[in-house]
């Protein structure tokens, strides 16, 4: 076990206090049972606001009974001691007279690790969480009177549009966070303003990141700020344990619906790259990169500060794998030996092109046409009808979701690689996330392992009657297969006689 005294990045946490926002989330998560399990930290102050009915204390109960805690807590069994909840009551950041006090008077480094992820969000319901409240979280920053770091999780998809992205902030986007403000919050011009904002960017979120990378370039360089952009994150690797997650998002959502044989096509190119990144191994970047800001603050000079650092921490430039790879291992390799006992039909999976003619076409013929059928038996059988529905909704996001992310980018991520260079030993054993060590083939059996336990919740000691289904699906497909081709060489055929007895009269 490494010794905590060796790491320098240990040494920078100790007795410190952090804040989090977004702790709620899959990252904010994990970020907080690496820095109470892996770091001294004095305390760590959540920023949790109630939320669908619950009360903040009732949150915080149900984070801490993730399984992600199990290792922290066995431990150091008093870890809550450390965990401070502070209630976000209001608009901005909600924050009690007191709370605020206390936050700028102990407060030493800030992860703003929240934001609203939804893609179809109305513009200003983005605007409003990505950026207004990263203006709320500067602010309170500049107040704190012994901060250390201020790290930003932004995504590395804020500037999408872009074939090729680099670690830094693009300021000729053609919009002025200032003038899109006043843009969004006016209804004359806000469709007007959408409209044109999706003609370059794929979807909300992403404009709203790249706003708010643009309010801090242009805010807080008088901080010590630094901008994280990860890719897409998925499942813990190995740390504190294989494959957990609890998080729908990206590709994941998808591939769940593949291997219950509910989605049968998908458009995109199986050689581009999907990049992704593991759960764990973004937030041990993350928490190096607090420390790098720190260390970089000190020896530059706020008047000779003229760029914010950036951390891209993608996996395309130094362990590529493709969308085709993905699929393949999910759903051909680790989908048949895992198999799902709430599948209703063989999974399969066909490449399409990406554009919206195709997306219909194979829309009709793949999904519902055979969810019309399976809505008609389900009728027949005295059940209620749900496939066409659960289409409907399904393809707004599938859609979306594959314009986003699906597509092919060139990163650099020097910045990442450089951090990762000047790491002891020491650190890089705590706090790995050299992306070049994961073995995909590896990591995707842990990462199917736990869609099939932690989201579809499915135990597993079903796997064996959940096999003997797969293999009734495969007859079945197969024999439906050939029903269509009989009928269709037979209808061919009938088609053709007529045809002939025509020619010959």
């Amino acid at each position: 076990m490494a010794n905590l005294s060796d790491s320098e990045i240990c040494k920078f946490y100790e007795g410190q206090h952090v804040f989090i926002t977004g702790g709620t989330g899959f990252i904010g998560k994990l970020l907080i049972e690496k820095l109470l399990r892996s770091t001294k930290v004095a305390a760590i102050y959540l920023l949790i606001r109630p939320k669908k009915g619950k009360d903040v204390r009732t949150r915080c109960e149900e984070l801490f009974r993730k399984e992600i805690f199990d290792k922290v807590r066995s431990q150091d069994p008093t870890f809550m001691e450390r965990v401070k909840v502070v209630e976000s009551s209001g608009a901005n950041l909600g924050l009690s007279m007191s709370d605020h006090h206390e936050l700028i008077s102990t407060i030493n480094v800030v992860f703003h690790v929240a934001a609203n992820v939804h893609f179809f969000n109305d513009i200003k319901v983005a605007y409003d969480n990505n950026v207004g409240v990263t203006k709320q979280v500067i602010k309170l920053c500049k107040q704190m009177y012994n901060l250390k770091a201020l790290v930003y999780v932004s995504t590395a998809y804020s500037n999408s549009y872009l074939p090729s992205i680099d670690e830094t902030v693009y300021d000729d986007v053609g919009f002025d966070h200032r003038k899109v403000e006043l843009l969004v919050n006016s209804p004359e011009t806000k469709e007007k303003f959408t409209k044109r904002v999706l003609e370059k960017w794929s979807n909300t979120y992403e404009f709203s990141k790249a706003m708010a990378e643009l309010l801090i370039d242009d805010t807080a360089k008088d901080l010590p700020v630094g901008i994280f952009r990860p890719s897409i994150v998925l499942c813990t690797h190995k740390d504190p344990l294989p494959g957990w997650t609890d998080s729908f998002g990206g590709p994941t959502l998808f591939i769940i619906n593949m291997a219950l044989g509910f989605s049968r096509y998908i458009c995109c190119d199986f050689a581009n790259n999907l990049d992704i990144v593991p759960g764990d191994m973004a937030v041990a970047a993350l928490i190096a990169s607090a420390w790098d800001v720190h260390r970089n603050y000190q020896n530059v000079p706020i008047i000779s500060r003229k760029t914010i650092p950036i951390y891209n921490y993608v996996s395309s430039p130094d362990n590529p794998i493709t969308c085709g790879e993905f699929i393949r291992l999910n759903i051909n390799v680790y989908g048949e030996f895992y198999p799902l006992s709430k599948c209703f039909w063989m999974p399969t999976i066909t490449s399409v092109p990406q554009t919206k003619l195709t997306n219909f076409f194979f829309s009709i013929a793949y999904h519902y046409i055979p969810g019309f059928f399976m809505d008609v038996i389900s009728l027949l059988c005295f059940k209620k009808p749900t496939l066409v529905s659960n289409y409907r909704r399904f393809h707004k996001l599938k859609y979306h979701g594959e314009c986003s992310y699906i597509r092919d980018w060139t990163f650099t991520n020097t910045n990442v690689k450089e951090l990762w260079d000047c790491l002891n030993e020491t650190d890089k054993t705590i706090f790995p996330f050299d992306i070049a060590t994961v073995h995909w083939t590896h990591y995707f059996h842990s990462y199917f392992r736990g869609l099939r336990s932690y989201l579809v919740k499915e135990p597993w000691d079903n796997l064996p009657s959940a096999k003997v289904k797969a293999i009734r699906l495969i007859f079945a497909h197969h024999a439906v297969l050939a029903l269509l081709y009989f009928v269709g060489v037979g209808t061919l055929w009938k088609l053709l006689s007529a045809c002939l007895v025509e020619l010959t009269k």
